[in-house]
């Protein structure tokens, strides 16, 4: 039997921190402003109101939600979300940010740290 070559738990950390920019853009843009804290998952809360924390699970919990995705890429999300089906981790975040930044010029977002796993 192979065994993984991925540590899928650091490895999620340092992926979430390295995209936090992107995620919290994306949020912001499909939610309204927002507070985002980026570690092991996606964490925010509207309003510093406490009563309405929570947590997206994962990036690609993230990068696949429809709501999420419809809220900011309008009717190309499906083509992006099936696209980046076919990537690997860091790869996705990177078709996506490409993406984001020919639909929103004006913004800049910088992906920290590794661009590969």
């Amino acid at each position: 039997m192979n065994r993984p070559n991925v540590r899928f738990l650091g490895g999620e950390g340092k992926r979430n921190r390295a995209n936090a920019d992107l995620y919290h853009a994306m949020l912001c843009k499909a939610w309204g402003d927002c507070e985002v804290i980026v570690g092991h998952h996606v964490n925010f809360q509207f309003d510093g109101d406490l009563s309405t924390e929570d947590e997206i699970p994962s990036a690609d919990c993230l990068l696949f939600d429809h709501d999420i995705m419809l809220a900011v890429f309008g009717d190309t999300a499906i083509q992006v979300m099936a696209h980046i089906a076919t990537l690997r981790p860091y790869e996705r975040e990177q078709y996506v940010l490409s993406q984001y930044q020919a639909r929103y010029p004006g913004e800049h977002i910088i992906i920290h740290g590794p661009v590969s796993q």
